[in-house]
């Protein structure tokens, strides 16, 4: 898989008093579909669509849908669908499994990842291989709903161990003040988050927006060559 899609395919303190009023429209109990411009360096490459609902065994399905627009559509014709099944208890979003599955162009790619919570292991069936549970764990998708409920609940750091495409890594996320940003949806007033350094390379920063009980809108990830990925909300409609 070209790299420039698996990272935009993928993806990624203020003290009690400083936190701005929150709106509730309860996103992550009536589900919602989001949609993200995706950039490079500058250049749009295309949308991802994420979609998060409840299933009918009162299972969540968080669904994302990425696909190259414009004029990178004249190089890269593939779709990529993440799809992670997960559980709500109370505060903490519990991943069941994660599935990816690449097509429509050169490369073809899926494999799972499945949450075995009795086994207290992760099972990664591209990689073959099994890693212990550690602390928070999440995967590439939930820990961005993991993020919401953790902001609702005044948490200035974070900390998730996510399993990803070819590994385990833990992030710890720190908020770096409030900042006002300008979307394709609108203006909004955000918390900004930044990650430690991804085996010493890569840097992510997450505005998440007050008034939509903190969604990331903007998430900015920046690698070892100084080449910068970011989602930018466009659309927003709840279920």
């Amino acid at each position: 898989m070209h790299p420039v899609l698996r990272q935009f395919a993928i993806l990624l303190g203020l003290s009690l008093s400083l936190f701005p009023p929150v709106t509730r429209a309860d996103l992550l109990m009536h589900g919602f579909t989001v949609t993200y411009e995706v950039n490079r360096n500058g250049i749009y490459l295309g949308d991802t669509v994420r979609t998060f609902k409840q299933l009918p065994d009162n299972n969540w399905q968080y669904t994302s849908t990425t696909k190259a627009k414009g004029l990178a559509s004249l190089f890269f014709s593939d779709t990529v669908r993440e799809t992670s099944t997960l559980r709500q208890e109370g505060n903490r979003i519990i991943p069941l499994t994660y599935v990816y599955d690449q097509s429509g162009g050169k490369d073809v790619e899926h494999y799972e990842i499945d949450f075995l919570w009795d086994q207290h292991k992760i099972y990664n069936s591209r990689e073959k291989k099994e890693y212990k549970i550690e602390g928070n764990a999440q995967d590439v998708q939930t820990f961005l709903i993991q993020i919401m409920r953790d902001l609702q609940n005044r948490q200035n750091t974070m900390t998730y161990f996510i399993a990803s495409r070819s590994n385990t890594s833990s992030y710890v996320l720190t908020q770096n003040g409030s900042k006002k940003i300008d979307t394709p949806y609108k203006t909004l007033e955000t918390i900004e988050l930044a990650s430690n350094k991804l085996n010493d390379n890569d840097q992510y920063r997450i505005w998440c927006a007050v008034s939509l009980e903190f969604m990331p809108v903007r998430v900015l990830k920046i690698d070892s060559d100084n080449n910068k990925i970011e989602f930018v909300i466009r659309e927003l409609k709840t279920q």
